[in-house]
Order: structure tokens, then sequence, then C-alpha cells
């Protein structure tokens, strides 16, 4: 009997996670993505290789499966790399482009966690999706973290002058959570959106993650961000665009609005921009750059936008 207490104890001990696991970043499995009729094979490789680098580092360990790895062997095969997800996807082809869907599925249970479908002409029309990805899967397991994570900040060491008050520590920097953009835009290019806000934000000293719901309307979906990222502010909006086969004619007008996470209330205007270019990609990143920058502007002298 005090043999059998002594193996369950040590059973018991080894199933229980160290306290250390807890700071062990995720790891994430990548695997190319199957293509249908008339569509390459190394398309789906491309693709795959695409969203993994958007999703690697930050606190989000990522390895590419092996290209001779089925569909069937692909959670063994996680399982035997001790990885927390894997991903995977389909292609078919749509006219000159493509419909990929993208799927991320827990290792642990073999369930579906999250997926997504874009349209997509090549590699660089997916970008964004690692980024949501990563954020699900920080959001799922409560370990690692983005790499734009506010840091933090120690009092400054005791002067050896005459005794005085010391002085407060630096506030850190707000931390803003972006939302993918509603709007009639194709997905792909929200999410081109979504990244030129990241990049505004940090340009002002800011920290910024993304979130993978829409948040178009930020009334019903800023609540559910805030707790799904515990940032401060949360960003959302709507991306519209128009394109031409003439020249400078790809016009892209962004919209955004901002949730308040400690008053739970969307704050007063939409700030609106846009600009027209010769490429639909240009036109995206400067509207979304420019709409950012004039909600800094207008936090800077004093309007009522969250900071």
């Amino acid at each position: 009997m005090i043999a059998r207490l002594f193996l369950a104890a040590v059973l018991v001990a080894g199933l229980a996670p160290s306290p250390a696991q807890a700071d062990v970043a995720p790891v994430l499995v990548v695997y190319g993505f199957s293509v249908e009729e008339n569509v390459q094979p190394t398309v789906g490789q491309r693709f795959a290789d695409a969203i993994a680098a958007d999703a690697a580092g930050a606190g989000v360990i990522v390895a590419r499966g092996a290209a001779g790895v089925t569909p069937t062997r692909f959670r063994s095969d996680a399982l035997a790399r001790n990885a927390d997800y894997y991903l995977t996807g389909r292609i078919a082809p749509v006219g000159n482009t493509f419909s990929v869907l993208v799927e991320l599925v827990r290792v642990g249970t073999g369930l579906l966690t999250w997926d997504t479908s874009v349209q997509a002409a090549g590699a660089a029309d997916l970008a964004g999706i690692g980024a949501q990805v990563r954020q699900v899967i920080v959001d799922r397991t409560g370990r690692g973290s983005f790499a734009a994570a506010a840091p933090s900040y120690a009092a400054p060491a005791a002067s050896a002058a005459a005794p005085g008050p010391s002085p407060a520590p630096p506030e850190p920097p707000s931390t803003f959570a972006v939302m993918m953009l509603g709007g009639s835009a194709l997905p792909s290019d929200r999410g081109i959106a979504v990244r030129a806000v990241l990049d505004g934000i940090r340009k002002h000293g800011a920290s910024a993650v993304a979130d993978a719901l829409t948040g178009a309307d930020l009334v019903a979906a800023g609540a559910q961000a805030c707790m799904d990222t515990g940032a401060a502010t949360i960003i959302g909006g709507t991306l519209d665009t128009l394109h031409s086969d003439a020249p400078d004619a790809a016009t892209a007008t962004v919209a955004l609005q901002a949730y308040d996470c400690r008053t739970q209330s969307v704050l007063p205007t939409p700030i609106e921009a846009h600009t027209t270019a010769p490429a639909s990609s240009e036109a995206i990143g400067t509207a979304a750059g420019m709409a950012i920058a004039a909600y800094f502007t207008a936090a800077s002298h004093g309007s009522r936008v969250a900071r």
C-alpha cells in the first residue's frame, strides 16, 4: 500500500506543470497548404511560408512542417514536436486570384480553434494573417506576448545627494489594440490597413497589438476586445476601396474610431482619411497612416480621444 501511494505521488508530481512552464512560449507548426486542381503545389508552400514568417517571433515559436507530412499525420507530427497548435489551409483558384482558407488547430484536442478565408493574388496579400494567428494563440494559451507589449519600468535609483522626494517613475506607454477593420474592402486589403495603423501607433511611442475580431461597430465589439487584449484603447473602423484600370485611380478611405476600455464608451467622432495612388496597397497604407496620425494629433491638442 505504501509503495502504491508513493508511486501515485510520483505520477501526479510528474503530470503537474512546473511553474516555469507558464513562461514557455507556445509552439506553432505551419504545414503546407493543400491546393485544388490547376493550382501549382508550390503556391501552397509559398502561402504557408508567408503566414509562418508573419507569425514568427514576438513570443510565439513557429516551425515549418516537413514537406512530406500528409494531412492525416499533421496532428501526430505536431504532437511529436510538442507543439501547442498547428496551422494549415486550402487554396482554390478564383479567376486570376486564389481563395485561401486558413485553419488553426489545437494539437492537444485536434479541434479547430480559429479560421479565416481571404482572396489573394499572391503571398503579399496574406499580410496580417500571421499576426492574427499569433494573437489568437497568445489569448488562448495565456503564454507568449507581442514584441510591442508595454515594457516594465523601475523607479530611478536613489541619488547620493541630499535626501528629497524620489521622482515618480515614467508612466508606461498606453496599450492599444487594433481590430480587423470592416468595410467593403477585401480581407487582404484590410490586413494591410491594420498593419499601417499598428505601425502608426508604435511610431508615437505606444504599444499596440492586433485583435482578430472585426471592429466596424465598436459599440458591439469594443468591450470584448478590451477583455481579449487587456488594452486601454481599442481602435476599429472601416476600409473602403475603389479600383479602376485608369492610372492613379486606386482610392482608399479609412475611417477610425476609438473605444476607451476604462469608460467603456466609443469616443465621439470617427477620424477619416482618404487618398488615391497607382497601387491599391499604397493607397491603403497611406490612408491608414494618415488616419492614425490625425488621431494622435487630435489627442495632442486635448480633444476627447483616448490616450
